[in-house]
């Protein structure tokens, strides 16, 4: 027959002895930090509420302005339930694949070209530079990337201004 031990003989969890008189360092530590880990969660909890305060400020708001939205002229595949932010632009539909070559292309052309050069070039050259890429690409010439470049050299174009029509010899690209 076994012999019952007392409940205060007996070993309290995380192997640590309760005394007779109370509870050990090993158990007043964990219960210091147990206490620790509540008032970080009530922080982060108070931090949560209030930012869903700030939100729901902003739905009031995005409530407001879809009243003033018109959604009869969206293209008919947004279907019945507006969106929270309407976009016209399927953003599905673009090759990301191809974005992400023309970042690296990009990244690549810092290494020999000034970041910013590119943005001094009119429209004009611009394309005309991603016409001569396109053109060494169908011949077979496989010293570059021609598609990825000629793909930047249109990007670029469609980022240039066309307030500055420059034309060749009347604006010369310096090296810093």
């Amino acid at each position: 027959m076994k012999k019952r031990v007392p409940k205060h003989l007996q070993s309290g969890w995380a192997g640590a002895v309760r005394s007779p008189l109370g509870a050990s360092k090993a158990d007043a530590a964990q219960r210091l930090a147990a206490e620790d880990i509540a008032v970080e969660r009530t922080k982060r909890r108070h931090a949560l509420l209030s930012k869903l305060d700030v939100l729901r400020g902003l739905d009031e708001a995005e409530k407001r302005m879809e009243e003033r939205v018109d959604w009869s002229d969206l293209p008919d595949h947004v279907g019945a339930k507006p969106l929270a932010h309407p976009v016209r632009e399927r953003m599905d539909l673009v090759p990301w694949n191809a974005v992400l070559a023309v970042a690296q292309t990009m990244t690549e052309g810092i290494k020999t070209h000034d970041e910013g050069a590119w943005r001094k070039l009119s429209q004009r050259d611009h394309v005309s530079r991603a016409l001569r890429h396109l053109a060494l690409f169908l011949v077979g010439d496989l010293a570059e990337p021609h598609l990825f470049h000629a793909a930047c050299r249109t990007l670029m174009a469609l980022e240039t201004s066309e307030q500055l029509p420059f034309r060749e010899g009347e604006f010369d690209v310096e090296k810093d």
